[in-house]
């Protein structure tokens, strides 16, 4: 009995001297973490954590922002980019309706302007309402090197809040009346977007980018604190390559959904674009003016959701995944299925 309970102390003794460790190489890692700075103009300075390298110069990311409104149907009614930025910015900003809401979209990864569901929700959006809309196209500067595109987030974020901020200054913009939407890369841009803006309205980021967006500091990445409202949808977080998803799964908004746990979708064995085309078409273009409905609920996780034991909603409200989810209020993070075809909704 004597012998068992010496090895069980020299067990636990191990044990803690490795968690020790552990937490020492950790904290360690953390202390000695490196940064390297770069000025760029008018646009001002980042400073990055070195394992990201620099934002490329704007020429070289070459962003282009277009305005489209119900009367410009398929074509944009003023266009600016980054090589006649400073030059272009007083004649784009006199064709902003500043009386009108204004959305913003933002593509990710090795997507454009062009990438089907883009163009979807652009339309969708006018449909529903006489907006300003602006499409920003960075497809110069978002792939394939992927810690390139991560970084260079910073850049097109900072043109994104200059331009607007000057719409602000110069044209009577109401921020409040901004709504920026990103998906992967792009939400991430909406992010550094909203941090060097007063009062953005709100914010929905589409399955934010993790890597190199994982740093507790929210001034490196999409967080509540970038809009009066931050809404987020997951669909990707499984892990890949033993440590990340493509997504973020942490919840980083006033409301955050997990759509079929926020990791796999059904009919979509691996996340290919087109895979992600259906669900960014089926469901967030959807719910702009489909009466097709994709309610939350608050859960503890999603298998005591799958197994049906958070059917019901707090207070007899459940929050409206999509378009409307800023008429509820309801906060936190919420769960809710999702059939594998078009349009997803559970009837």
């Amino acid at each position: 009995m004597e012998i068992q309970s010496k090895m069980w102390k020299r067990c636990i003794f191990l044990a803690l001297s490795v968690l020790y460790m552990v937490y020492s190489t950790e904290s360690k890692n953390r202390q000695t973490r490196t940064t390297h700075s770069k000025c760029y103009s008018f646009l001002g300075c980042f400073t990055l954590d070195s394992t990201m390298p620099l934002p490329q110069e704007p020429n070289t990311i070459n962003s282009t922002t277009m305005l489209f409104n119900r009367v410009s149907s398929g074509s944009p009614v003023a266009t600016i980019g980054a090589q006649t930025f400073l030059t272009d910015i007083k004649q784009f900003g006199s064709y902003v309706d500043t009386r009108k809401e204004t959305k913003v979209i933002v593509h990710g990864f090795m997507h454009s302007a062009k990438t089907a569901w883009v163009p979807k929700i652009k339309d969708e959006l006018l449909k529903r309402g006489d907006f300003n809309v602006l499409v920003v196209d960075w497809s110069h500067g978002n792939g394939p090197d992927y810690d390139q595109a991560a970084s260079n987030t910073y850049m097109v974020g900072t043109e994104l809040a200059y331009l607007i901020n000057h719409m602000k200054q110069h044209y009577a913009l109401n921020t409040s009346g901004v709504h920026i939407i990103g998906h992967s890369l792009g939400a991430q841009v909406s992010g550094h977007a909203g941090h060097r803006i007063h009062k953005v309205g709100r914010i929905t980021g589409l399955d934010p980018a993790e890597p190199h967006f994982t740093f507790p500091d929210p001034d490196t990445r999409l967080d509540s604190s970038d809009a009066d409202f931050v809404d987020i949808i997951h669909t990707d977080g499984s892990v890949f390559k033993g440590f990340a998803g493509y997504g973020l799964k942490t919840a980083l908004g006033h409301v955050d959904f997990y759509v079929n746990g926020g990791e796999h979708q059904p009919g979509c064995e691996e996340p290919t674009p087109s895979s992600i085309n259906a669900l960014l078409h089926g469901g967030v273009a959807k719910s702009i003016n489909s009466p097709c409905k994709f309610y939350g609920h608050f859960c503890s996780s999603f298998s005591d959701f799958d197994s049906g034991h958070c059917n019901g909603c707090q207070g007899g409200l459940c929050p409206r995944m999509g378009y409307d989810v800023d008429r509820s209020s309801q906060k936190g993070s919420y769960y809710l299925a999702t059939t594998s075809v078009s349009p997803f909704c559970e009837k």
